[in-house]
């Protein structure tokens, strides 16, 4: 794995969330190329977490989807049929391996609703089966995405999640301090160039060779 910069904090305190003991809801967003994805596949142990992404297709097709990957990683046979709402889905997704501990994290949450009434609905889904009463285990269940208003607006007052992340956080570009620590050339003016063309990008610093 290689070093992280700048990230040393979101990760500990992600970290931190499945060392708790109980369920837990966390929040992450923030424009594309600025290193979620990177974020949180190196953060737990591989065989501990389930990591999905949604694509820019339908909610139906990327609901068909999920629950492919899902019987895919865990084993099981799981017939699309059995589950025809998100409800259902994310009843299923809570229940993965219980009572061991697990992270499940569902990236570009917002292809899951085609408009922000049909995404909050699909969050309502989701925190009417997390109030299902079920035994304590450590889970970590992450909604992340690029799209940040419609992210950060699952947290907003009236939100059907509203108040229920343990967790929430915008991840932002590099300063140029840290941008100069992926792009260590000798020359602070060209490590200065190099954050004036590329700024403080995470998937394109890592790109250069110095």
């Amino acid at each position: 794995m290689d070093e992280f910069v700048n990230r040393d904090e979101e990760r500990e305190e992600l970290r931190a969330l499945l060392d708790d003991g109980a369920p837990r809801l966390a929040l992450l967003y923030g424009r594309r190329r600025v290193g979620k994805t990177y974020l949180l596949t190196n953060t737990w142990p591989d065989d501990l977490t389930f990591y999905w992404t949604a694509s820019a297709t339908t909610p139906v097709q990327n609901r068909q989807q999920l629950i492919r990957d899902i019987a895919s990683w865990s084993r099981e046979d799981l017939k699309e049929d059995d589950y025809p709402t998100w409800r259902t889905v994310f009843r299923l997704l809570l229940n993965l391996r219980s009572p061991h501990p697990i992270v499940i994290v569902l990236d570009e949450f917002q292809y899951l609703g085609e408009d922000s009434p049909a995404l909050a609905a699909v969050a309502s889904e989701l925190n009417a089966a997390w109030e299902q009463r079920r035994p304590a285990r450590s889970l970590v269940f992450v909604i992340s995405g690029s799209a940040v208003r419609t992210l950060e607006a699952l947290d907003a007052g009236g939100a059907p999640l509203h108040g229920r992340f343990a967790w929430k956080e915008e991840l932002r570009p590099f300063n140029y301090w840290h941008a100069a620590q992926m792009a260590p050339f000798r020359s602070v003016r060209d490590r200065a160039r190099a954050y004036g063309i590329f700024g403080g990008t995470p998937h394109y610093l890592a790109a250069l060779k110095p």
